[in-house]
């Protein structure tokens, strides 16, 4: 992952109420900066990052998003076939990465939701929520012995799938009211 720091949360430099970053750099005709924007979903406000680095229009959510707000993450994007990570340390610097689909499944769209999980297996600590989970290989894919995995910055990291359950997602978890960690035995 390379080190980034264009992106940085701070005071939002636009308040709009256009669904995702393409739809508002396209009305803007390719205007627009880089920069947070304030949105808003079924009456509720929250922060999103639109990154127009390269002519596209990837968006950012802010861990600060209410866990009630209905997110539609699909309608944030236009391009289901990747997603961008962002990685925050305390020191403030930053990791980006760029994930995709395994060449198996690069049919199939990376499926983002927030705080659901829906056609996929479900995560372990939801009290640590709000969350955004990113899907690889849906329930209806997964087959014992068959491989998953996922594509980061070009190079696939892959493993068998010895048990039969879904492993190919991951979840990031905003743990809001600073619930305790479970841990899993299974």
């Amino acid at each position: 992952m390379g080190e980034s720091s264009r992106h940085k949360w701070v005071k939002p430099i636009h308040y709009v109420s256009v669904q995702n970053c393409v739809t508002m750099q396209n009305n803007a005709a390719g205007k627009l900066n880089s920069g947070l924007y304030q949105i808003n979903r079924g009456k509720m406000n929250f922060h999103i990052y639109c990154d127009y680095g390269n002519g596209d229009g990837y968006v950012y959510v802010s861990p600060s998003v209410p866990s009630d707000v209905d997110l539609n993450m699909a309608s944030l994007s236009d391009d289901s076939s990747l997603v961008k990570v962002i990685h925050r340390r305390h020191d403030g610097k930053q990791s980006e990465a760029t994930i995709k689909q395994i060449t198996a499944f690069n049919t199939l769209p990376v499926s983002v939701q927030f705080n659901k999980n829906d056609g996929y297996t479900g995560i372990l600590n939801a009290a640590m929520g709000p969350y955004v989970f990113t899907g690889f290989i849906p329930l209806f894919h997964n087959v014992k012995g068959g491989v998953q995995g996922w594509k980061v910055n070009g190079k696939e990291f892959t493993f068998t799938n010895c048990d039969g359950n879904p492993n190919s997602y991951f979840a990031v978890l905003f743990n809001a009211i600073k619930a305790t960690y479970t841990s899993y035995k299974g």
